[in-house]
C-alpha cells in the first residue's frame, strides 16, 4: 500500500482540492482505485521541446473503466489524460496525438470516439457549432455510459486541472502543482 497525494475535482469549478489516498502498489508501482475514484491523470508535453510527462492521482471523476484524453488543457495546452488503467490512457493519448489534437475516448483497448481539433488541437475549422455541439454531447454521453464518469461536463473539468494558476492542486508536465506554495510535489508520499 502506499500514501498519495490526490487532486480533488471540485465539481462546475475551475479549483481544486487537495486529498491524501491509500492505494495498492503491485509491481513496484501504484496503482489507481476505482472503488475509491482515486484514478490516474497524466500531462504530456507535446511540443517535442522536452518530452516531460507529468503523472499524479484524481478523485472526483467517478469513472469505473477507460481513460479520454484532450490537447484542450489550459494553460499550456498539452495532453492531459485521465483513466482508471493505464493502457487506455496511452491509447487515448496516441490518438489525441494521431488526430492532429482534440478529444480521444478509449476502453479496453480500443478508441470508442474522438474528435479531431485540427487549429492548434484547441478548436476545428472543419465544422459549424451545432455539429460541434452535437459531437461534444455524443462525446459526454460515452464517457458517462461507457465509463461511469459521473462528473458534469468532464472535458471542461479536465482542461481545468492543468490551469497552475487556479488553486490549490493542479497537473502539468513537470508533475503535480502546488499553486500556492509554487512547487512540484510528489505524487507518493
Amino acid at each position: 500500500m502506499a500514501k498519495v497525494r490526490c487532486i480533488e475535482v471540485i465539481p462546475d469549478q475551475n479549483l481544486t482540492g487537495q486529498l491524501e489516498e491509500t492505494i495498492r502498489v503491485q509491481g513496484g508501482v501504484a496503482r489507481p482505485d476505482i472503488s475509491t475514484d482515486t484514478l490516474q491523470i497524466a500531462c504530456v508535453e507535446r511540443y517535442g521541446r522536452t518530452g516531460n510527462i507529468g503523472k499524479a492521482f484524481v478523485k472526483g471523476f467517478g469513472m469505473r473503466d477507460g481513460a479520454f484524453a484532450e490537447s484542450v488543457a489550459h494553460d499550456t495546452h498539452n495532453i492531459i489524460v485521465v483513466g482508471a488503467n493505464t493502457p487506455d490512457m496511452t491509447m487515448a493519448v496516441n490518438r489525441v496525438i494521431e488526430i492532429g489534437g482534440g478529444i480521444a475516448i478509449a476502453n479496453r483497448g480500443r478508441i470508442l470516439a474522438d474528435m479531431r481539433l485540427p487549429v492548434g488541437g484547441l478548436i476545428t475549422d472543419e465544422l459549424d457549432g451545432h455539429e460541434v455541439s452535437e459531437i461534444i454531447a455524443k462525446l459526454e454521453r460515452i464517457v458517462r455510459e461507457d465509463l461511469g464518469c459521473k462528473i458534469h461536463a468532464p472535458f471542461m473539468h479536465l482542461s481545468f486541472l492543468a490551469l497552475s494558476t487556479s488553486p490549490t492542486w493542479k497537473i502539468t508536465d513537470k508533475g503535480l502543482i502546488d499553486v500556492n506554495n509554487f512547487k512540484i510535489l510528489s505524487p507518493i508520499i
